[in-house]
């Protein structure tokens, strides 16, 4: 392939995503796409889980509202011989307590046997979407099948992608250039421990123990400000 044919397929794939993303958002009202993009690329890329299970690529009808989780991936863990499971929950709120309180809603949700098994029974039924072999669907299979020895292997986790306006950069203006990362990091420090104890409140409170989940904090200037960016992104103007 040539750089120009490179070039026409990118420009291609870049328009067909933009327009789905258009389409999903003025059909269901939501703005959380970002969200979902940026916890794909964290999991994908820090996780290294790739994705097997897109619930937007799923929709057949634009107005149909997306339940349970955003996007499942897995991961092969060597060291216990067992296949991770993430379940992806994106939130962007304006306060990290709201975003932790509407993730783990969610998540609460979504670990409900019902909810967990119409996302298991997704994977199965779309599992040759994925782009795997064929003997790497059976495998993936396997561990969702009770009565597969690899059943018990099977781990279930949450990845979550945590966006709030964080009032620390307004406290930066005032810092010297030289200090700015120090004072920054400083201040992410002491929002993260109120965090991470008000997010322990919210799952003891919805009795979610012995779970496994990877959050990823995202501090903003203001989430408002990064969806309007993310919709003049993707070819979309806010008005």
């Amino acid at each position: 392939m040539s750089e120009q044919e490179r070039l026409l397929a990118y420009v291609k794939l870049r328009d067909e995503a933009a327009d789905l993303f258009i389409r999903a958002q003025r059909s269901t009202h939501r703005n959380g796409e970002c969200g979902e993009l940026l916890l794909y690329l964290f999991t994908e890329w820090i996780l290294e889980a790739p994705q097997i299970l897109a619930k937007m690529a799923l929709k057949t009808n634009a107005s149909m509202p997306v339940h349970g989780s955003d996007g499942i991936h897995i991961k092969y863990d060597p060291t216990c011989d067992s296949l991770i499971f993430f379940w992806g929950e994106a939130k962007l709120h304006s306060t990290v307590g709201g975003a932790l309180r509407s993730a783990v809603e969610s998540i609460a949700s979504t670990l409900k046997y019902d909810k967990l098994k119409e996302d298991i029974n997704l994977v199965r039924r779309f599992i040759t979407l994925t782009g795997l072999s064929p003997e790497a669907q059976a495998r993936v299979v396997e561990y969702l099948d009770p009565l597969s020895s690899n059943y018990d292997k099977k781990i279930d986790a949450s990845t979550c992608l945590i966006g709030f306006d964080f009032r620390g950069f307004q406290r930066l203006a005032k810092v010297a250039a030289a200090d700015l990362e120090a004072a920054f990091c400083e201040l992410l420090r002491a929002e993260l421990a109120t965090a991470s104890k008000t997010l322990e409140g919210l799952l003891k409170s919805q009795k979610i123990t012995h779970h496994r989940m990877e959050v990823f904090f995202l501090p903003v200037e203001s989430v408002d400000g990064l969806r309007i960016e993310w919709q003049n992104k993707i070819g979309w103007k806010h008005d």
